[in-house]
C-alpha cells in the first residue's frame, strides 16, 4: 500500500510539477485563425525598458505577480509531497510487495485512484489529495486565464509599443531632418550673421559719412544764411543802384537832347569856324590870347574822340571825384565845389583803356606858349600824353609831353612852346589818358591857357617841334 502511495506521489509530483511548469512557463491563445505561444523563462535577466520610455504601470504590476504565484503553487506541491512521503515511510515498514505485484498494484491504483471507496485512511488521503489537486487545477486554470489576459494585454502593449517605436522612428527621422535643417539654418544664420556684420560695417561707414554730410550741411546752412544776408544787402544795394540807374537814364536822355542841340550848334560853329579860318588865314594879324577853365558847358570847343582804339571819354566834373584816394578834391580855377575841371574815371576799367580830348584849331603869327594844369593822384595811376595835331585827318605824331605814375594830391603846371611856323599853319592840342588796372587812377586837367610869345625860360619848352622831336 505504501509503495503504491509512493509511486502515486512521485507520478503526481512529476505530473503536477510538469503541468505547473508547462502552465506557468508556457501558454498559448488563439486570435481568429492565428495561435500565439508565450514561453516564460525563469532565472534569465531580460532587459526591460524603463517606465519612462513605455509608461504601462498596470501591466508591469500584473507580470510581477507571476513568480509569486508560481512559488506559492510549488510550496503547496512540496507540502503534499511531504505528506505522501510520510505516509509512504509509515507503511513501508508494514508491507513489502513483489515487484510484479507492485507494478500491478500501482497501475490498478492509478486507474482507480479517484474511485469512491469506503472510508479508509488511504481513501481519505486520496480524497484530500484529489481536493488539493482540484483546487490546484482551478487555481492553475485561473492562472492560465489570467496569463491569457495578460498575454492579450502584452500583445496590445507590444502593438502599441511597435506603433510607438514606429512613431519614434518617424520622430527620429523628423528629428534628423530637423537637425539637418537646423544645421543648414545655423550655416545660413552664420552667413546671414556675416552679411549682417558686413552690413553693420557698411552702415557704420554710411553713418560716419552721414555725420560728415550733416556737418557739411550745417556749414552750408550757415554759409547759406550768410549768403542770404548778403543777398538781402545786395538787393537793397540793387534797388539803390536801380534808382540811380533810372536817374542816370533820365539824365542821359536829357544829355542826349542836349547832345543833339550841341551837335547842331557844333555843326553851325564848324561852318562858322571854317569861315573864320579863311578870314584868319588871310590876315593873321590879331593876337589869340585864350583861356579855358571848363566853366562853360561847351568846354571851350574840346571834343572827345570815339574810335576802336579809344573807348573812354573825358568828363566835365565839379567837386571831388567819386572814387576815394584818387582825383582832386577841388578844381584849380575856383578852388571850391562849384568850379569845374575835366577828368577820366578809372573805376571799372581795364589796363590799356584810353580817353582822348582834342581842342579846336589855333592860329598865330608868332611863337605861342600853351600852359595847363594836371592832377595825377592814386596808386593805380597810368599815363598822360599831350600831342599836337596839325591837320585833322593826319595820324598823331609822337607825344610832345608825357607824365606817368602817381604825382601826388596836388595840381601841377606844365607849359609847351609852340614854334612860329607851327602857329602860322595852325595846330590842335590832344590830351590822351591811358589807364592801368585799378580804380585809383583818375586823371584830371584844368585851366588851359594859350598866349602869344615864348614861354618863361625856366618852363618846359618844346624844341624841334617841326621835326617831331621833344627834348626834356
Amino acid at each position: 500500500m505504501a509503495k503504491n502511495i509512493l509511486v502515486l506521489s512521485v507520478v503526481l509530483t512529476f505530473a503536477s510539477n510538469e503541468a505547473v511548469e508547462r502552465i506557468v512557463h508556457q501558454c498559448s491563445f488563439h486570435d481568429g485563425q492565428c495561435m500565439y505561444k508565450i514561453h516564460l523563462a525563469r532565472g534569465q535577466d531580460c532587459p526591460i525598458d524603463s517606465p519612462s520610455n513605455y509608461a504601462i504601470p498596470q501591466h508591469d504590476v500584473a507580470f510581477s505577480e507571476i513568480p509569486s504565484l508560481e512559488e506559492k503553487y510549488e510550496q503547496k506541491l512540496r507540502k503534499l509531497e511531504k505528506r505522501v512521503n510520510e505516509i509512504f515511510i509509515s507503511d513501508l515498514n508494514e508491507d513489502s510487495l513483489i515487484p510484479n505485484e507492485k507494478d500491478y498494484e500501482i497501475n490498478n491504483r492509478i486507474d482507480n485512484i479517484f474511485d469512491p471507496e469506503p472510508a479508509r485512511p488511504e481513501t481519505t488521503l486520496l480524497n484530500d489529495l484529489y481536493g488539493e489537486f482540484s483546487s490546484l487545477r482551478d487555481e492553475l486554470n485561473t492562472t492560465k486565464w489570467l496569463l491569457k489576459q495578460k498575454s492579450l494585454l502584452l500583445l496590445s502593449t507590444k502593438s502599441k509599443l511597435n506603433k510607438t517605436q514606429h512613431q519614434l522612428t518617424e520622430t527620429n527621422g523628423k528629428l534628423r531632418r530637423t537637425e539637418k535643417k537646423l544645421d543648414q539654418t545655423q550655416r545660413e544664420n552664420t552667413v546671414l550673421r556675416n552679411k549682417l556684420q558686413d552690413q553693420e560695417k557698411i552702415l557704420n561707414t554710411t553713418l560716419s559719412k552721414w555725420d560728415a554730410m550733416l556737418r557739411q550741411l550745417k556749414d552750408l546752412e550757415s554759409r547759406l544764411n550768410e549768403t542770404l544776408k548778403q543777398n538781402e544787402y545786395l538787393q537793397e544795394r540793387l534797388l539803390y543802384y536801380q534808382r540811380m540807374l533810372n536817374e542816370t537814364e533820365r539824365q542821359l536822355r536829357y544829355a542826349l537832347i542836349k547832345y543833339h542841340q550841341l551837335n547842331l550848334q557844333h555843326h553851325a560853329l564848324e561852318r562858322k569856324n571854317q569861315k573864320s579860318e579863311m578870314i584868319l588865314a588871310d590876315c593873321m594879324q590879331s593876337k589869340s590870347n585864350q583861356f579855358c577853365g571848363f566853366e562853360d558847358e561847351s568846354i571851350c570847343g574840346f571834343t572827345n574822340e570815339n574810335s576802336a582804339e579809344v573807348t573812354l571819354n573825358w568828363t566835365r566834373h565839379a567837386g571831388p571825384s567819386p572814387s576815394s584816394n584818387t582825383g582832386p578834391d577841388l578844381d584849380h580855377t575856383c578852388q571850391n565845389n562849384r568850379g569845374h575841371y575835366m577828368y577820366v574815371e578809372a573805376s571799372g576799367r581795364v589796363k590799356g583803356d584810353k580817353a582822348r580830348m582834342t581842342s579846336t584849331k589855333y592860329f598865330a603869327n608868332d611863337h605861342q606858349c600853351v600852359q595847363f594844369h594836371y592832377h595825377m593822384y592814386g596808386r593805380d595811376m597810368g599815363t598822360l600824353n599831350v600831342y599836337t595835331k596839325r591837320k585833322p585827318n593826319l595820324d598823331l605824331e609822337p607825344p610832345v609831353w608825357r607824365a606817368y605814375g602817381n604825382q601826388g594830391n596836388v595840381w601841377s603846371t606844365a607849359r609847351l612852346f609852340i614854334p612860329k611856323r607851327v602857329a602860322k599853319e595852325g595846330f590842335q592840342i590832344v590830351f590822351e589818358a591811358t589807364l592801368r588796372k585799378g580804380y585809383r587812377g583818375d586823371v584830371s586837367i584844368d585851366d588851359i591857357a594859350i598866349r602869344d610869345g615864348p614861354c618863361h625860360p625856366n618852363d618846359l619848352l618844346l624844341k624841334g617841334l617841326e621835326d617831331g622831336k621833344v627834348d626834356d
